[in-house]
């Protein structure tokens, strides 16, 4: 409302982006999951339950106990990208996570940082290792949510399906 002339991006050319199709192949996961056992729990924990539930690494880094109810993970609106809360269906795999992080946890955050108050805030030193060590090259933890949906896609579900399990809004990518 400040300004009324024509916009002045419209001759700015947008940057090409590349789509990833990147996920884990069925010959990778063995060496993914033997790498992700070597390291300390937190960080299988928190990649287990990003594959387990393809949420957005960012959301389940700020995963907080009263988000969840059951069997039943509740992001915030103001925290998912649709800016809709988003109800993920958690497996029994990820239950089992949560129980063993619940009796351990002396926090609001499933995921807390071992240094400052709050959630765990950088992933990239772990994930560096669990990918050298399993010999994967370009794949990154948002690979796992892609994972999680092209294994949905690959056993039948529906894109319909598919696309609710991730939390896309209806019509989007």
């Amino acid at each position: 409302g400040i300004y009324g002339g024509k916009n002045p991006c419209r001759i700015v050319t947008r940057f090409p982006e590349d789509t990833r199709e990147r996920f884990l192949q069925p010959d990778e996961a063995p060496r993914f999951f033997a790498a992700l056992d070597a390291e300390p729990q937190l960080w299988q924990d928190l990649f287990r339950m990003c594959l387990l539930t393809g949420a957005r690494r960012s959301n389940v880094q700020g995963m907080r106990w009263d988000q969840i109810s059951g069997t039943v993970w509740t992001i915030p609106g103001g925290n998912a990208k649709s800016g809709k809360p988003i109800d993920v269906h958690l497996t029994a795999a990820a239950v089992a996570i949560l129980d063993r992080r619940r009796r351990d946890s002396r926090s609001d955050w499933v995921f807390p940082s071992p240094v400052v108050s709050g959630p765990i805030s950088t992933v990239a030193a772990a994930w560096r290792r669990i990918t050298q060590r399993a010999g994967l090259e370009n794949f990154n933890p948002h690979d796992l949510r892609r994972t999680f949906g092209s294994y949905q896609a690959l056993a039948g579900s529906s894109l319909v399906e598919i696309g609710r399990s991730l939390g896309h809004a209806p019509g989007s990518k």
